[in-house]
Order: C-alpha cells, then sequence, then structure tokens
C-alpha cells in the first residue's frame, strides 16, 4: 500500500512540476503534496527544492503559501525548544519520568525535605522499598519552531 501511495503521489507531484505556465500558489501546492507523502516531505528529490525554501521562509517569519483549491489548515508558528527522550515527560527544562522507580530511600534526619511523589513500601523479606519518579535535563531541539499542518490525510507537525 506504501508504494502505491508513493507511486501515485509521485505521478501526481511530477503532472504538477510540468503545468505550464506556472501560477503564483503552484509552491505552496508543491509544498502541501510534498507535506501529504506518508513516506516524508523529502522522500522525492522534486520535493527538496519546495521543502528547502518553506523552512527559509517559515524561519525569517514569512506565512505559509497558500494553495487555492487544497483543502488544508496551518497554526500559527509556535516555539518548543526542549524535548524529553521517549518514556519521560516534559517538565519545565527537565525530563520526568513517567513511571516511578525503584530509589534509594532517603533518610529521614529533622527537617529534611523528602520528594512529595516518594512512596515508601515495606516489603517482606526485603525491608522498605522506595520509590519515585527521576528526573533528567531536557533535550534541545536542533528546530525549535513548528506549524502544525492538517490536510486530508491528518495533521503533520512540520519543524523548522
Amino acid at each position: 500500500m506504501k508504494v502505491r501511495t508513493s507511486v501515485i503521489i509521485g505521478s501526481i507531484f511530477a503532472g504538477l512540476m510540468a503545468m505550464e505556465p506556472a501560477k503564483a500558489d503552484d509552491w505552496g501546492c508543491q509544498v502541501i503534496l510534498c507535506l501529504s507523502n506518508p513516506g516524508g516531505p523529502t522522500k522525492f528529490a522534486e520535493c527538496v527544492p519546495p521543502i528547502t525554501k518553506l523552512y527559509q521562509q517559515l524561519r525569517k517569519g514569512k506565512p505559509f503559501p497558500t494553495c487555492s483549491g487544497a483543502g488544508y489548515s496551518v497554526t500559527a508558528p509556535r516555539f518548543e525548544p526542549y524535548y524529553c527522550a521517549q518514556g519521560t515527560l516534559i517538565n519545565n527544562s527537565s525530563c520526568r519520568s513517567a513511571q516511578k522507580a525503584e530509589v534509594q530511600c532517603p533518610t529521614i534526619t529533622g527537617e529534611e525535605q523528602v520528594s512529595e511523589t516518594l512512596d515508601r513500601i515495606f516489603v517482606p523479606g526485603q525491608g522498605t522499598v522506595c520509590r519515585d519518579y527521576t528526573y533528567s535535563n531536557a533535550l534541545v531541539r536542533e528546530k525549535p519552531r513548528f506549524v502544525d499542518v492538517t490536510t486530508d490525510n491528518g495533521r503533520q507537525r512540520v519543524w523548522f
């Protein structure tokens, strides 16, 4: 099915590229067509120039190109500089594990602040076992800005 879809999209794109004379909104239609490819927006060599131009234009604060007659919508550009590895959740500029894990139990001496999410569990034969969320530094995106493009094929996030 993927090969068939790619062939169909490639054929449509080749036909679009061969259209003469060029219309003002051809670039926008090329962008939408390339973004709609399940194999990725630059899977076909013909898509590299329009998608590269898209990234350059969006970085400069220019609007997303238009394509008359195509049913799509685009969100305003957004900024999301940090991300976390799979299985962790973003928490400001750090990452928190999605599940609690076994951690070393802290010793309580007086007014020491213990994590509010720490669970102390007594396990027969083992004693006290502690479980809590673990934290790590968030990763920084190479391309921190994005728009969400929605077409008949679904929604796609375009990072630039």
